[in-house]
């Protein structure tokens, strides 16, 4: 069975202009000149170095072929050993387009920088980030046995799913969202709120068809939770026109924001993941920012309390805490009187890891799903 790719590199390919093969003129292209081209485009290819210059030759090439495939096969097998040479595995990249290629950090190598250290976001981060879940799960023994085990239970109603996801109209591929969602492992590990191989809340899914009650959850039945997955799939690509839209929201409402703010701004854009991942940087700088700038942050003196106590509690200096707050050398408080707590580094580090938590968690979603469906579409996991 072959699912659809990942769609992030077809996303962000569709918006370059490709010019089309310009054809070669019969009239001005004689045997000698043939000859000469093709010699002097296996003398470049030894001295090019991106990719942009082998793919120039190979169009040459190609041309070349097309050429003369009616007129003479004999000489155009020598054209087509160049181009043998063009695709063979030999060639890689020059030094210094690999390094930029490794430049590009995951998504969580980004939050997890130094709180001086600009967060940039883009499609490239997320491609990366697609690559990282490749290597987990085909590489680290956890996920790797995560992967295979939850394939194995969704093996059982795989037939029925296909079925499912059908008549909602939605990719089949998304039935697989039960991967990354539990890892089908949500019999001994319900979860607290949300719940079953499609982790939905109560709210949400009741909201696209599931009964839960006191006496039945659906959310535990794979076939009618299932369902609802591909429903709430198909509500959201409605809404966003994108797949991986579709998935970012499926795993947080952070998309709803985005939207709102497309239909805001004066010159409308192309609402795309592209931009998605941009409003989504603009944001979490934001919120760093007001991290960095709040040196303090509001404690209310309950009874019994000390300003030895507060100082200790919160293990900041005495000294600083009675001079921030005005308090005399009786170190007397009272109780309801607001104190103000000098944040430290340790804390405000702690602050920025819970409030970046919800950007890390939905930009990782769409690149860890893409890249289970990647490995599933390469026969990584054996069928049972």
């Amino acid at each position: 069975m072959k699912i659809n790719a990942p769609s992030f590199e077809s996303s962000l390919l569709k918006d370059q202009k490709i010019e089309k093969r310009k054809k070669i003129s019969k009239e001005k292209l004689s045997r000698r000149n043939f000859l000469k081209l093709a010699g002097a485009t296996t003398l470049t290819m030894v001295g090019s170095k991106t990719i942009a210059d082998y793919e120039k030759i190979a169009d040459t090439l190609d041309n070349l072929i097309s050429f003369f495939q009616e007129e003479n096969e004999s000489e155009i097998e020598e054209v087509e050993k160049i181009e043998d040479i063009i695709q063979n595995k030999e060639i890689k990249l020059a030094p210094e387009e690999v390094q930029e290629q490794e430049d590009y950090k995951n998504i969580n190598e980004i939050f997890k920088m130094g709180l001086d250290e600009p967060i940039e976001i883009n499609i490239n981060n997320s491609l990366a980030t697609q690559k990282y879940w490749e290597e987990q799960h085909s590489k680290n023994p956890k996920y790797v046995n995560s992967l295979k085990t939850a394939f194995k239970g969704i093996e059982k109603y795989e037939d029925n799913l296909k079925k499912i996801f059908k008549e909602e109209e939605v990719p089949e591929k998304f039935m697989y969202l039960a991967i990354p969602e539990s890892y089908w492992n949500w019999k001994k590990r319900p979860g607290r709120i949300a719940r079953g191989p499609y982790q939905f809340t109560k709210g949400t899914g009741r909201k696209f068809g599931l009964k839960i009650d006191g006496e039945n959850d659906e959310r535990f039945d794979p076939l009618k939770s299932g369902r609802a997955c591909a429903k709430y799939l198909k509500y959201l690509y409605k809404e966003t026109g994108n797949w991986d839209l579709a998935l970012a929201g499926y795993n947080g409402g952070l998309i709803w924001g985005y939207l709102k703010h497309e239909k805001q701004k004066k010159e409308k854009g192309e609402i795309s993941y592209e931009n998605f991942l941009a409003y989504m940087e603009n944001q979490a700088r934001k919120e760093k920012e007001k991290i960095l700038k709040k040196k303090h942050f509001s404690y209310r003196v309950r009874k019994k309390d000390t300003i030895w106590r507060i100082a200790k509690c919160f293990k900041v200096n005495i000294e600083k805490l009675k001079k921030d707050n005005n308090i005399g050398q009786d170190n007397k408080i009272k109780i309801g009187q607001k104190l103000k707590i000098s944040f430290k580094e340790e804390k405000i580090k702690e602050i920025y890891k819970v409030k970046m938590n919800r950007y890390i968690e939905n930009l990782n979603y769409p690149p860890k799903f893409n890249a289970v469906i990647k490995l599933i579409n390469e026969g990584f996991i054996e069928r049972s």
